[in-house]
């Protein structure tokens, strides 16, 4: 078949680029099932190397794309920069797979598995129907909360912690983002979610075309009042095929890195790593980690008694080699310090 007949690549002719049209992306019902029985291991919770304690992992995808158009996301685009339209598999195959795994704990990797909130409950109607007794971890937007029939068959079914795209506290932002929702929005939402035993996690973005440091700091503050039990925090990216890209380039004082790296004349890379650490270690409190590991053992019940009693054993090993790392670590940088200064 000539290249030009091939959808969905790009090839050289005559000295010049050519990219032909993308090809149209196949039913998500006709992909195959992983074969995981090719694995050579399994996926365990390890830090350092430590395996800290005795929880398997697997991940499913239930559905491909999204449904939403939040201008910092390009997760939705394969990499021509094509929209993936939002398709979902059927909910019994979905289940089978589930079924059909190994691993204690299950992520959904699906951008929002809740878009469409009657087929969420169907999926979690057969779960409890089947009597499958794993622990599910998935993302989410904050209109969860609208639909608290399904919120409470997500809690009998396992759902145990959501990964929620919060962003920002601040109106300005989130508009500029996209998000489609206000702060008085994500403080209305919360308060019902923290009725529910599952574990919160809050993803969080700094560095917003036109944030001040101020603006960035509160992030800390605002996810506690609103009460998530943990947060990630990222700087702000613009991707090749960004919506935000044209309006990162037309803002003076703006830049943008072949890695799509964005950092202003004002806050250059190194201060916004340090505004990341300042809003890190403002939140994460030793509190912080009691409240985490209470609310996992007894209201989300996300640790069985055996696994506490495995991360309670596997602690003195894990801070020790931590230990070792942080005194290596030092000891490379104060080595590449005396090789810089003995070459200038």
């Amino acid at each position: 078949m000539p290249l030009k007949d091939i959808q969905g690549i790009s090839y050289r002719e005559d000295g010049k680029i050519i990219h032909n049209s993308n090809r149209v992306l196949p039913d998500i019902d006709s992909i195959a099932v992983p074969d995981r029985s090719l694995r050579r291991h399994d996926y365990s919770l390890s830090v350092n190397g430590i395996k800290v304690a005795d929880i398997t992992f697997d991940t499913v995808l239930s559905a491909r794309g999204c449904p939403f158009f939040c201008k910092f996301c390009t997760f939705s685009l394969n990499p021509l920069g094509q929209k993936r339209d939002y398709s979902v598999r059927n909910v019994k195959s979905v289940i089978d797979e589930i079924q059909n795994l190994k691993a204690k704990v299950v992520l959904f990797s699906d951008d929002n598995i809740f878009a469409n909130p009657k087929r969420a409950e169907e999926i979690c109607d057969l779960i409890i129907e089947r009597k499958i007794k794993k622990r599910f971890i998935a993302q989410a937007r904050i209109e969860i909360a609208k639909y608290p029939k399904l919120l409470e068959k997500m809690v009998k079914a396992g759902f145990k912690a959501l990964l929620i795209g919060i962003e920002s506290p601040h109106d300005w932002i989130l508009k500029q983002l996209n998000k489609g929702f206000n702060q008085e929005t994500i403080r209305e939402y919360f308060a019902v979610l923290r009725r529910y035993p599952i574990f919160y996690n809050g993803y969080f973005i700094y560095g917003n075309i036109g944030e001040t440091k101020e603006e960035m700091l509160y992030i800390a503050q605002f996810a506690k009042e609103i009460g998530v039990d943990s947060i990630a925090c990222n700087k702000l990216r613009i991707e090749k095929f960004s919506p935000l890209k044209e309006l990162a380039e037309k803002t003076p004082g703006y830049h943008v890195t072949a890695k799509g790296e964005l950092y202003s004349d004002t806050y250059s890379h190194a201060e916004l790593k340090k505004i990341g650490r300042r809003i890190k270690f403002s939140f994460y409190t030793p509190a912080r980690y009691v409240k985490i590991l209470w609310k996992n053992i007894f209201v989300t019940k996300f640790c069985t008694l055996s696994e506490i009693l495995s991360l309670f054993f596997t602690t003195p090993r894990l801070i020790v080699s931590v230990i070792i790392r942080e005194k290596q670590r030092g000891k490379l940088k104060d080595s590449l310090k005396r090789t810089f200064i003995s070459n200038t």
